[in-house]
This record gives C-alpha cells, sequence and structure tokens, in this order.
C-alpha cells in the first residue's frame, strides 16, 4: 500500500524521539483519518442538503482500510528503537574506548569520535 509505505513513512519520520503532545497527536490523527477517507470506498464522509457534513465512525473507515491509528505507527516505532537501545553494548563500547595522542586527558567517552 503506497499510503504506509510512503507517506506515512515519511510522516513519521524520526517519531522515535519526538515529545508527542497531544494537540501534535491529534494533529497527526486528523492528517491520517483524512487520508484514510480518501482511500475508503464505503465509510466516506458525506454532505447533507443542509450543507453540514455527516462523518463516518472513525474505527469503521481504519477497518476497511486496514490501517490502526496513527498512536499505534508511533508506539510500534518507539518499541523498534527501544529494543535497539537495550540490546546495543554501548557501555563495552565506552570502557574500551582509547585517548587518542595528542587529545585533552580529561575523561571521555571513546569509539569513532575525535573528541569529548
Amino acid at each position: 500500500m503506497f499510503y504506509k509505505a510512503t507517506v506515512q513513512a515519511v510522516l513519521l519520520l524520526g517519531s522515535e524521539t519526538w515529545n508527542l503532545t497531544p494537540a501534535a497527536l491529534k494533529s497527526l490523527e486528523g492528517f491520517h483519518l483524512r487520508a484514510t477517507w480518501y482511500m475508503a470506498r464505503v465509510n466516506k464522509p458525506c454532505r447533507n442538503p443542509d450543507r453540514s457534513w455527516t462523518y463516518p465512525a472513525t474505527p469503521d473507515v481504519l477497518e476497511e482500510i486496514g490501517l490502526q491509528p496513527i498512536a499505534h505507527y508511533v508506539e510500534v516505532r518507539r518499541q523498534t528503537i527501544a529494543k535497539f537501545i537495550v540490546n546495543w553494548p554501548i557501555f563495552d563500547f565506552c570502557v574500551a574506548g582509547k585517548r587518542k595522542r595528542g587529545t585533552s586527558p580529561r575523561q571521555w567517552w571513546g569509539g569513532t569520535t575525535n573528541g569529548p
């Protein structure tokens, strides 16, 4: 599905580290829901004779398209990065760091960087 592979991937780029406020989550969810309305065949918003709109229930639209709420996808991305951090042997990497010749003798965590 193009939406999940491209649009949602760009929309949520870096969301693993976002401080996601309720207002920002509501905005993302609104975009996500509007996109699902465009993709839906059955559960579409319709305009009434009095020029007001009737919107289908969100769970029905998401189920028709086969998507989850945007908060679900953000949480999945956060869990993925959390598993990576937990399993990354960063402490061993830091302990094994050596001070490069000509650098300050103060303590720093070694590796591929050239400084503190």
